[in-house]
């Protein structure tokens, strides 16, 4: 069964705060893949980045990744560490 909206399908997008725009071709159906899609951006930027995770159907952030020169700094939302305990964890 197909969704009524085709944005639905993939939900989860990644948003450059320094920038103020959204990563392009950064669109997930899974939330633990597009946090590891954001680490993995995050890892790849300069430091002073901020990447962040967040659903589009419901507006809220899930994840924001701070890359700093000494590492990455990162932090998740309540209901996405809530997702991952009721699924498992990342598979």
């Amino acid at each position: 069964m197909k969704p009524t909206q085709p944005n639905t399908i993939r939900r989860f997008r990644l948003w450059d705060a320094v920038r103020q725009q959204p990563i392009r071709w950064r669109y997930y159906s899974n939330p633990v893949r597009a946090a590891n899609g954001a680490l993995k951006e995050a890892h790849w930027s300069r430091p002073g980045a901020v990447i962040e995770v967040y659903d589009i159907t419901r507006g809220n952030t899930l994840a924001i990744y701070h890359k700093r020169p000494s590492g990455l700094d990162t932090s998740h939302s309540r209901t996405f560490k809530e997702w991952l305990r009721l699924h498992g964890g990342v598979r």
